[in-house]
């Protein structure tokens, strides 16, 4: 998946609890207009077994999905999202997709869902709660 998150990739190197008021800020409205990574639990009955990456299949029913969610240390269960390919550590089912198009989709909160955590699997992931996330895009 082709996305250039780069600057994000550096606002999130910093860890939040240390990061200025204006860090905080440029993370997020970077992260307001970036587009990232979501792994996906394809649930229509499509037979990719023999899929290749970046092939385009024609469906006879849309696409239906629900997005792979995890469980940190504290019993939270949050979507992991990703800035880049490097980031995603397992093969699966991915979609790139914008995050205020992400935020607009988790407003109706898949049930149990606690919050979105970006890169999971790096040096330093950031978790918002799922209210956090959605209203991120609630002023505009």
């Amino acid at each position: 998946m082709e996305t250039d998150n780069s600057k994000l990739n550096e606002l999130l190197k910093v860890k939040v609890e240390t990061a200025s008021k204006e860090h905080l800020v440029m993370l997020t409205e970077e992260l307001r207009k970036s587009q990232l990574i979501l792994p996906v639990e394809i649930t229509s009955k499509i037979d990719l077994e023999n899929a290749e990456v970046g092939e385009v299949r024609e469906l006879d029913e849309p696409l239906r999905f629900k997005p792979i969610h995890l469980t940190d240390d504290f019993g939270n269960e949050l979507i992991p999202l990703f800035s880049d390919d490097s980031q995603v550590k397992e093969a699966s089912s991915c979609m790139l997709m914008y995050c205020e198009d992400l935020a607009n989709t988790f407003k109706s909160s898949p049930e149990g869902i606690d919050g979105v955590v970006f890169n999971p699997f790096g040096e330093n992931p950031i978790m918002l709660p799922m209210d956090t996330f959605v209203n991120m895009f609630s002023n505009e």
